[in-house]
């Protein structure tokens, strides 16, 4: 609805009749002017606030009480000693930035009361309690901030209060809206319209955080970060009103605003910089036809300031900290990365060589004496006829028994065991017994063998998984953590003492204190987002092989199948307050087919796996808040999570919670293909979800997934080269640990790109699908980026879809580690409805379009009739087999596909078409870790294309995930099913 303070004609126009005025004679509503009030006029106001106010710097005045203000803002009224009149102190850590938002506004025309600026001034107490309710409680419970940024000398009574501001109280004053707006509904174009001042100039405190560039576009709308909590309801003509007004100031006076603002020197040449650059991508968003002003982004001030970042954080006077210094990242100091890798493989061999001592079998050695004896009864022949024995088709055979020590510490890149961090320190410790028999089949010719073999597996782990946020601080690590059933025997003993407080008869303070040794106990051994998982796993498997071998060059090609299943429990620290518990159980058949070339090392590898299997998991939420009057079952919880570790016993827990439960039934097909360091893999999977939340309430979902990956691991084919010489030179003794599995862009120094499909929908109880969701992602990611490089990503995407996708000058850090940058696409019911409506007729348009706009006519017949030239014979082949499909199951992985050729085969602006812009939302992200920046890893999202079609925006299981509170780890299954 329009503002109701527009003057049309002389007169003031009510909101309706500014809609009229705007819907019915087409008038541009940004072009009227507001009504003049009591807090804006259409002149700049010239107010002298030092001249305004009284007080002076350091004058003593006398203490009178606090006054209630917003949260980070503390206010006091003060009388000077040697005056009259009462004053209002400031104490806020972003007070200079109020002062840069008085002084903005005042250009705008807003009537903003008189606020001085102190650099100091002495208060005095009347008492050492009110004094010490000052310090203690009043200033760092309202500024958030500790008294000692203000107070820097305390004489008897007597503070000396560094950086303030001061206001005079007067009954004449309006409200003033330099400190914010009242929480009311707003309809006025004077107050809808500060929120372009107020998103220009939201800088908390560290300029470094401060963006160069103000708000994004999303939902086809703009949205704007603010310091206040209204919600403005501004519509686009109240905006391009501002902005306009704000376009007429001019560089000097934006430096003028900055300067009365005082803020140090270096920062307000860094600010002017910024504030600009701020103001032209507010008139980018808006589309406002004006110059850019120039700024400079690298600018550079000696020492202090260096390519737009200030480097010094120590500004004597001032409370505020306007810079935060870089946040710590894991990889800063790449060294320790490498120290703990080499940590890792040093365990590993010392493992390793321990369990050669557990193995009951060497099947190399039978192999031997089988050729051996094969030798000396083909001598003895000859000896005895004086003629060469024929060779032909023989077995050997052997039992397999083996015991195996697993003892691992490892810096992990990812998802691992289902947890969900981005750098991950893994401690693993426990054993596995092999039982099983092995038939060796010799004489095949022509260098040929085979194999049969049949294995059951038992293996029992402890891991202890912990976020890594100093990788120097992760080699400190003490090594008997490494034994982690030790660290759950204490955990153990910890909750039981926990427990049994409950029956001590010590007073209530001593069981409180004893509480709280307990707990803090606890958080020494597993503290918040850590996690400790317990793992059975039984795997009985067969396989044949069939080999060949030149002596240089080997091949084999091999074909298996296996079952797994696996019991486990995952206990995850998630709040300080809040252990949640996982109790999983999962059960997967597979059947594979593998074919490999070797020459020294591996060179050539491709395999394909089906697997079919469910799992089921419950999920606790375990309260362990000691405040017994909001928990009143802590001791019951206590000897729950004991019972737990002791004997996997759910018992007491299932009796003081209900579990969200859920159960899932999937089949995967997935393929690998690796040719030295280069990789590619691809997964297809279908997956039922049952689930049961903790009221009762059910509800069954259905989803398909296509994903695709490739990438180059030079980590691993580095490491495959080195074990091969260090085979030679230790006849095995010694190896690099390698995960040849790993997605190539978690891997040191590796890059991978990966696009995946997913099709989400709600089943109903007549088994129709509901509230339809799919959706295609497309990511690159790897160890590093530069700026350079990462620009040049982002304009590539911003290219492919005709827009302004990703700004540019988001970029204000010196490098990107474990980056991950992509786009995702979103379509929803109507989306859906419509890719299932789509006319061949639709497609052989835009098919002979192409072919005549990328002139392929003068080539061969069989290049004319290739993607490339515009033939998109495979997006009518896809739609015609979805046409036919009438299953809901088969028309959903069918989908899949045509959204996937869709993409692939057609441009942008004729996908947009055929779906429709409102039928689907495209947005960016970009994350990774920041190097040099104070910002570690927060997401970056772009702007957005289209429009969101669902309350659930980014399909149903995403919402389900985050209303039960699991993990995106557990819930998919990442610890039984084949990932990425």
């Amino acid at each position: 609805m329009a503002s109701d303070d527009l003057l049309y004609g002389g007169n003031q126009l009510t909101a309706r009749e500014a809609q009229d005025l705007a819907q019915l004679r087409n008038m541009d509503l940004s072009l009227l002017q507001p009504k003049e009030n009591e807090i804006w006029s259409n002149q700049a106001s010239r107010l002298n606030d030092q001249e305004a106010i009284a007080l002076e710097e350091n004058q003593i005045v006398s203490f009178e009480g606090s006054l209630t203000s917003n949260s980070g803002l503390y206010r006091f009224n003060v009388i000077p000693e040697n005056g009259s009149g009462i004053y209002t102190i400031h104490l806020d850590k972003t007070l200079h930035s109020m002062l840069l938002r008085k002084n903005l506004l005042r250009k705008l025309g807003y009537k903003i009361p008189a606020i001085k600026y102190i650099k100091k001034v002495l208060v005095r107490f009347s008492s050492l309690e009110e004094r010490e309710q000052f310090l203690k409680k009043d200033i760092p419970e309202n500024t958030l901030g500790a008294s000692e940024r203000w107070v820097k000398k305390v004489d008897d009574l007597l503070l000396e209060v560094q950086d303030v501001a001061v206001t005079e109280p007067s009954e004449t004053d309006f409200y003033n809206v330099a400190l914010g707006v009242p929480t009311q509904t707003i309809n006025s174009r004077t107050l809808r319209a500060l929120v372009i001042p107020y998103s220009l100039s939201d800088l908390y405190e560290s300029i470094n955080k401060f963006s160069w560039i103000s708000g994004k576009i999303d939902n086809k709308a703009v949205v704007l970060s603010h310091f206040t909590g209204n919600e403005f309801a501004t519509t686009l003509e109240d905006a391009q009103w501002m902005l306009r007004r704000l376009n007429k100031l001019s560089r000097e006076e934006i430096k003028q605003i900055i300067d009365g603002a005082y803020f140090p020197a270096d920062v307000s040449a860094v600010l002017v910089e910024k504030l600009i650059s701020r103001r032209n991508s507010l008139n980018k968003l808006f589309s406002e036809k004006i110059a850019a002003l120039a700024f400079n982004h690298k600018i550079t001030i000696g020492d202090s300031v260096k390519e737009g970042k200030l480097l010094e954080k120590d500004f004597p006077g001032y409370a505020s900290r306007f810079a935060y210094g870089d946040a710590e990242s894991p990889f800063e100091q790449l060294r320790f990365y490498l120290y703990a890798k080499i940590q890792s493989n040093v365990i590993d061999n010392a493992i390793a060589k321990f369990n050669t001592y557990l193995e009951g079998y060497d099947l190399q050695k039978t192999r031997s004496k089988f050729f051996q004896k094969q030798f000396e009864d083909g001598l003895n022949h000859f000896i005895q006829t004086g003629e060469l024995l024929p060779i032909g088709i023989d077995t050997w055979h052997s039992p397999i028994a083996s015991g195996q020590l697993i003892l691992s510490r490892d810096i992990v890149l990812g998802n691992y065991l289902g947890t969900d961090n981005l750098v991950q320190l893994a401690d693993t410790f426990g054993a596995s017994v092999d039982l099983g028999a092995f038939l060796g089949i010799e004489g095949l010719g022509n260098g040929m063998s085979a194999s049969v073999k049949a294995t059951t597996s038992l293996v029992r782990t402890f891991s202890h998984v912990k976020p890594v946020k100093n990788l120097r601080e992760s080699l400190k690590e003490p090594y008997k953590n490494m034994f982690v059933n030790l660290l759950k025997r204490s955990l153990r003993e910890k909750y039981f003492s926990l427990s049994e407080l409950k029956n001590s008869t010590e007073s209530n303070d001593e069981k409180a204190k004893k509480i709280q040794q307990l707990l803090k106990e606890i958080d020494q051994y597993l503290d918040t987002g850590e996690s400790l998982i317990m793992t059975d796993r039984l795997m009985p498997t067969a396989e044949v092989k069939l080999n060949f071998s030149t002596g240089l060059i080997g091949a084999g090609i091999g074909a298996g199948a296996g079952v797994t299943a696996i019991k486990r429990i995952h206990i995850y620290k998630k709040s300080p307050k809040v252990l949640q518990i996982y109790d999983d159980k999962g059960f997967v058949k597979n059947i594979n087919l593998s074919f490999s070339i070797t020459e020294f090392i591996s060179l050539l590898r491709v395999s394909g796996q089906f697997d079919a299997g469910h799992y089921r998991m419950k999920s606790y939420m375990v309260n362990l808040s000691s405040d017994l009057e909001e928990n009143p079952n802590f001791y019951a919880n206590a000897l729950g999570v004991y019972n737990v570790l002791k004997d996997k016993d759910f018992e007491i827990l299932n009796s003081n919670m209900k579990p969200v439960q859920m159960e899932a039934d999937f089949k995967d097909r997935s393929a690998n293909f690796s040719l030295l360091f280069w990789k590619m893999k691809s997964i297809k999977g279908k997956t039922y979800y049952d689930i049961t939340a903790k009221d009762g309430i059910k509800g069954r979902y259905f989803s398909v997934n296509k994903d695709f990956m490739s990438g180059v691991n030079a980590e691993s084919f580095s490491k495959k080269m080195a074990n091969y010489y260090l085979n030679q030179q230790t006849d095995g003794n010694v190896t690099i640990s390698e995960d040849g599995d790993a997605n190539p862009g978690d891997t040191f120094f590796g890059r991978s790109y990966t696009q995946s499909i997913r099709y989400e929908s709600e089943v109903g109880e007549d088994h129709k699908f509901g509230h339809k969701f799919m959706s295609l992602s497309d990511s690159k990611q790897g160890w590093s980026l530069s700026p350079k490089k990462l620009k040049k990503m982002m304009n590539k995407v911003n290219l492919k879809f005709e827009s302004s996708l990703f700004d540019v000058d988001q970029i204000d850090f010196e490098k990107l580690r474990l980056f991950r940058i992509g786009f995702h696409i979103n379509l929803y019911d109507r989306g859906i409805e419509r890719l299932n409506t789509i006319k061949r007729s639709e497609i052989e348009t835009i098919e002979a379009r192409y072919k005549q706009e990328r002139g392929c006519q003068n080539l061969e017949e069989q290049d004319r009739n290739s993607a490339m030239c515009g033939d998109l014979s495979a997006v009518q082949f896809t739609l015609k087999r979805c046409q036919k499909t009438k299953n809901e199951e088969d028309l959903a992985s069918c989908d899949v596909e045509l959204l996937d050729d869709l993409f692939t085969y057609l441009e942008f602006k004729d996908f947009k078409n055929i779906i429709g812009e409102n039928n689907l939302y495209i947005y960016g992200t970009m994350d990774g870790f920041r190097q040099h920046s104070e910002i570690l890893n927060d997401t970056i999202y772009s702007n957005t294309v289209g429009k969101i079609g669902s309350k659930q925006w980014n399909g149903p299981l995403d919402v389900v995930r985050d209303l039960l509170g699991l993990s995106g780890g557990e819930f998919s299954g990442a610890w039984l099913r084949v990932g990425l």
